[in-house]
């Protein structure tokens, strides 16, 4: 099993313990009287996660519930550590796109949700929560100093259905076309890297150059020579 297997999977294996003892506090009924939008999960803390992750509630449902936990989370431990299970399998998901990285990575994304959730901006960003830290916490991976080793993550462990929620049509496709070119040996993983990032990721070029230091305009012309290398290679091999 992978670090990041391991650490995620510890945080899913201590979730029940973390129900028992705030039910047995009273959180859960608690939590229902003093805010409208957790008054229906006052049966407990595994009815309120299971709610985030049914297809059947709306996105602005699930959000109102995450803006109400936000908002406990900065000074209720409970409150954030529900907000991070939440999160977990977005930041699982970050964890494995960002491989690269190392073993470091599972603990320090783990690390960036329970920043993001404890000091979320509930009245600068009153929405989106889910979005936005793990958002803010893809930043923080591109900006690390890690870099990729001459393979990208495997792409049996990047969730498909994630990405296609975030908007990113296509981008499985994509992933697996640059996987094939890195792994065939005749693309290189810094050009891989780029195209994955602001083709898939949607961190924008503007980005990635005051991250690297140099012009926008050289990060862009350095994507479409990639891209074009990319195609061309592409159609050679077809």
């Amino acid at each position: 099993m992978s670090a990041a297997g391991t650490l995620f999977d510890r945080l899913d294996d201590e979730w029940p313990a973390v129900v028992r003892a705030a039910a047995a506090a009273g959180v859960p009924a608690r939590w229902a009287v003093e805010d409208e939008a957790l008054a229906p999960f006052a049966a407990g803390l595994d009815v309120l996660v299971a709610a985030t992750e049914d297809r059947a509630v709306s996105a602005a449902a699930k959000d109102r519930v995450l803006v109400a936990l936000a908002g406990r989370a900065a000074v209720d431990e409970v409150a954030a550590r529900t907000l991070v299970q939440v999160l977990l399998p977005g930041g699982r998901a970050l964890a494995h796109r960002f491989g690269w990285l190392g073993s470091a990575c599972a603990g320090l994304v783990v690390a960036e949700l329970w920043a993001g959730v404890r000091t979320y901006p509930v009245h600068r960003r009153p929405g989106r929560v889910a979005a936005n830290v793990l958002a803010d916490i893809g930043k923080t991976l591109l900006h690390s100093e890690g870099r990729p080793p001459v393979e990208l993550v495997p792409l049996d462990e990047v969730d498909e259905a994630d990405l296609v929620a975030e908007g990113h049509v296509g981008a499985g496709e994509l992933l697996s076309v640059l996987a094939a070119a890195v792994g065939g040996g005749w693309f290189p993983v810094r050009s891989a890297r780029l195209i994955a990032v602001t083709r898939v990721l949607g961190v924008s070029c503007a980005e990635v150059a005051a991250a690297e230091g140099v012009a926008v305009q050289s990060v862009r012309r350095r994507r479409l020579r990639a891209e074009a290398a990319l195609a061309g290679g592409v159609r050679s091999a077809a």
